[in-house]
């Protein structure tokens, strides 16, 4: 039906602001829906559907004096039953809806829906934290009561980022030789970690060190040009060692990441990006276009695939994707990837993303749940396995189990097509997609991703928690790590299947791991111990550095070494402790493991306590007196915690109490070695551990280790990396086939 007889029939929606609002503030408007020609009958409805990824607030009804009250009336002749609920279809499920009853709206007559409420005394509706061109309110209108709804002309809004609250230095490339130009850029970003655009005109930079060449200035402003990110280009390092960048802006001071300079010529350079993110096409939001677009210019990547969810994308809109895929494809600029999501059942395979290495390649959809042209119903391929087989003896495309909504099965992997695993996206941290698959003795190797919905690939950050039965995006998205030795399509896909790669949880950590010579991804035979070189260079001081075989963390360092001398205490001294905590509840959907609760120290005192890797704006502690502490927090496989500074002595006494698990731990036992207590759900358990003073950690870690008790067989050595900041990286494994000696 043409958009102008809908309106004729079924009424029209307009809104009555038409300024930018703010993500994240609080602001008021107000929608009216002017009935049509059919009026809206008794027990007829018009639903205001939100997408999935709007993390606006919860709508309610009953308190004028609380965020997200709305206010819905009418001028017709009859009564309005509002209720908020999960009443329609991905990725629109939860809408207001409202029911007329007691009477009927005719031709002409209103319906006004007040967000934040009509009364100024009311603190108004919070906006979703993320920017958005164009954010509709999409609206539906029952006009007979048949549960059969027609979408009428919605209106929008643009949400636009909020006020300035920090800065990001990001330093490109990360790895450069003596002599080649690189870039120190300097990102601003709101209280919700979106990029602002304007408003920084004139605004001064300092750079405090080091001092190089190329840098002919110390101070810089920014322009309008700079749309919010100021590019200081051309600079050069004579000298190999590990750079970092202070900058000073509005009295606060900010640290790059790391730049490696080596003055040998490198095989191989490292490349950062994206490759798992979705659009408005499918569940999230904002234009492929938009998507590219900020992945470049935004978050600074080198390059980043499209994935949406296969069961909802069209022709239409897979004609589309290719097109932008080939349109911001650049070699030695921007790298794009043609892909998309199958996102089968877990039974039959689970959340797969499927990269190709050329354009113009058809889409193997799971199934068109969401797709009203079933004409090419015949392409769909179910379980995976029939992919697999669509797929047979090709070396042009990939697959990579990842853990969403649903979560991959890996009953179904498949060599010649699966190289790797996600260990991290928006969703969470699933270190157990990873461990499982090398128990399987699975040779794959170890990225991460964002699967941002938020228009904001390669630079996501936490959603609102809405309700415990709404879907947030807990954790800051992933970033993939690339060693290849040109930033070219054909040369990242090899390094890819090669294993030549590594995952973070959206810092530029830079890792390297060998084993005999022998770098990570790789595989080797030896019959003599295998002597592993470990170099980290952190965004933050290290906490700890896991040598894992498998799955058996061989050494901690520099926790290992900070335990060989048991201490002994005598008499009452201070500590500094960290209490973390993490997991999941279960593999599926609702994952998300609660462990809000409570510690109380008894014969010893809480000095200072400060949160660690919290990252929901909604999470926190409380410290309620010198030997309670309570807290408020979940975890999606990722770590929270607690780092306390406590006056003890030999009786000293930690209690624990959450939902998941409750403990007693005398604190002299964490002198001699950290303390585990596992927790019901999947990887959950809460650790104790000793701690350094903050000064006594460094960025930068090289170490040594040389495995005596390796066994005869296959050994996947990997790394885990967790910083003071509770940034993580891995990388992905050195596989040693070990034999004895003869």
């Amino acid at each position: 039906m043409e958009s102008g007889k809908i309106k004729e029939l079924f009424g029209l929606a307009e809104i009555s602001s038409k300024q930018d609002l703010r993500a994240g503030s609080l602001d008021s408007w107000t929608i009216r829906y002017t009935a049509g020609l059919h009026g809206i009958d008794d027990s007829g409805k018009i639903i205001l559907v939100r997408r999935t990824a709007d993390d606006s607030s919860i709508p309610q009804f009953d308190n004028p004096e609380e965020i997200g009250y709305v206010e819905v009336y009418t001028d017709g002749n009859a009564k309005l039953k509002i209720s908020y609920e999960e009443y329609y279809v991905r990725p629109n499920k939860s809408a207001i809806v409202i029911k007329v009853i007691d009477g009927y709206l005719k031709r002409g007559d209103k319906i006004f829906i007040a967000l934040g409420g009509r009364d100024s005394h009311s603190p108004g509706f919070r906006i979703q934290s993320f920017p958005e061109k164009n954010h509709e309110f999409k609206i539906l209108v029952d006009a007979y009561g048949t549960g059969k709804f027609k979408e009428i002309a919605s209106p929008c809004l643009n949400v636009v980022p909020g006020y300035l609250d920090s800065f990001e230095i990001i330093a490109t490339p990360s790895l450069v030789e003596t002599g080649e130009k690189f870039s120190v850029n300097v990102r601003a970003l709101d209280s919700s970690g979106n990029s602002i655009y304007s408003g920084l005109e004139g605004k001064k930079i300092e750079v405090i060190s080091p001092d190089i060449f190329g840098l002919n200035s110390k101070i810089f402003r920014f322009s309008e040009d700079d749309k919010g990110i100021k590019k200081i280009k051309g600079l050069i390092l004579t000298k190999s060692g590990t750079y970092y960048f202070k900058i000073k802006v509005d009295n606060n001071t900010y640290l790059s990441n790391p730049v490696i300079c080596s003055e040998e010529s490198r095989d191989n350079l490292l490349y950062w990006g994206d490759l798992h993110g979705q659009t408005e096409t499918t569940v999230g939001t904002g234009s492929v276009q938009e998507y590219f677009n900020f992945a470049r210019e935004r978050a600074l990547l080198d390059f980043c695939s499209w994935q949406g969810n296969d069961f909802q994308v069209t022709r239409e809109n897979w004609l589309e994707v290719q097109g932008e895929v080939r349109k911001n494809h650049n070699p030695d600029k921007f790298i794009t990837f043609l892909g998309y999501e199958w996102s089968g059942t877990s039974g039959g395979g689970g959340d797969h993303n499927i990269y190709y290495l050329n354009d113009d390649e058809p889409i193997y959809r799971s199934s068109h749940a969401l797709i009203e042209d079933e004409t090419d119903l015949d392409s769909d391929r179910y379980p995976i396995s029939d992919l697999w087989e669509e797929f047979d003896k090709r070396e042009d495309v990939m697959a990579v189990p990842h853990v969403g909504g649903r979560y991959a099965n890996l009953d179904y992997y498949n060599p010649d097509f699966i190289h790797l695993v996600e260990i991290h996206s928006h969703h969470g941290t699933f270190e157990w997609i990873a461990r499982e698959a090398l128990e399987r003795g699975y040779k794959v190797g170890i990225i991460a991703g964002s699967d941002d919905h938020t228009g904001r690939p390669g630079l996501s950050f936490p959603t609102n928690q809405l309700r415990e039965d709404f879907v947030s995006f807990d954790v800051r998205g992933g970033l993939t790590a690339v060693l290849a030795s040109q930033l070219t399509r054909e040369a990242l896909w090899q390094s890819l299947i090669k294993r030549r790669c590594y995952g973070t949880t959206g810092k530029r950590i830079v890792l390297d791991i060998s084993s005999d010579n022998y770098k990570m991804g790789q595989e080797y035979s030896t019959a003599t111990p295998p002597k592993l070189k470990v170099k980290v260079r952190g965004t933050s001081p290290v906490q700890e550095v896991e040598v894992r075989r498998k799955n058996e963390c061989l050494i901690n360092y520099p926790l290992t070494n900070h335990y060989q001398e048991i201490e002994q205490l005598t008499g009452r001294t201070r500590k500094r402790i960290k209490l973390e905590w993490s997991g999941l509840r279960i593999k599926g959907r609702r994952k998300k493991q609660d462990w809000s609760g409570m510690l109380h120290i008894k014969n010893g005192r809480i000095l200072t306590a400060e949160e660690f890797a919290f990252d929901r704006r909604d999470e926190g502690i409380t410290k309620i007196s010198n030997q309670i502490i309570q807290w408020n927090s979940s975890t999606s496989g990722d770590i929270d915690g607690i780092i306390m500074e406590i006056e003890m002595d030999n009786t000293t006494v930690l209690e624990f109490h959450s939902k998941n698990v409750k403990f007693k731990c005398p604190l002299f036992k964490v002198m001699d070695k950290p303390q585990k207590y596992e927790a019901e759900g999947l990887n959950s358990r809460v650790r104790l551990v000793k701690l350094k003073q903050e000064s006594d950690y460094r960025k930068e870690i090289d170490f040594t280790y040389i495995d005596e008790n390796i066994s005869p067989g296959l050994n996947p050595y990997w790394i885990r990396v967790l910083q003071a900041d509770g940034h993580m990286a891995w990388s992905s494994p050195i596989f040693v086939n070990y034999s004895l000696k003869d």
